[in-house]
């Protein structure tokens, strides 16, 4: 903080004042764009954590769910009995992988792609070759029509610049 004689002085040498601070932010109005950015700004940690942990937890869960669960939405699509376990394996830590990645800064934006390919590729397949998986009591394949979104949002705010 200066003192009144430091604001004299500078006001001398620049021939300007300094403007009251209430006055300043009186006289300029904040934008929608500024409203919008002060809200998400605080959710924007948020966002990123809780994607991350469903996407680690789906993981976690798929790996350590009995496998013949994975069996009629796996025989349903055509995937051949042999290739069961690898694809639930490799599902699992994929999810796993892009759960934990979200929470690397540098390399969020390419972690937000891929689970954005991740998850429409997941959900047209299902969607398209067994329907009936959208019908699913706790939701199923309805989720994903939130975590798409969510998942644009997050890449729209990803940037602190």
């Amino acid at each position: 903080m200066a003192t009144a004689n430091e604001y004299e002085k500078i006001s001398d040498v620049l021939n300007i004042s300094p403007a009251n601070v209430i006055h300043a932010l009186e006289s300029e109005a904040s934008y929608v764009q500024d409203r919008w950015h002060a809200r998400l700004y605080l959710l924007r940690p948020l966002v990123i954590l809780f994607l991350a942990f469903v996407w680690v937890a789906s993981g976690l869960v798929g790996l350590v769910t009995p496998l013949e669960n994975f069996k009629p939405v796996l025989d349903t699509i055509g995937v051949p009995v042999v290739w069961h376990y690898p694809l639930v394996l490799t599902t699992g830590w994929v999810d796993i992988v892009l759960g934990a990645g979200l929470l690397v800064g540098s390399l969020r934006s390419r972690f937000i792609l891929l689970m954005l390919i991740a998850t429409l590729s997941y959900t047209l397949i299902i969607g398209f070759l067994a329907p009936q998986f959208w019908f699913e009591p706790l939701g199923g394949l309805l989720k994903n029509l939130i975590i798409f979104p969510l998942l644009l949002i997050c890449w729209a705010i990803n940037e602190l610049r």
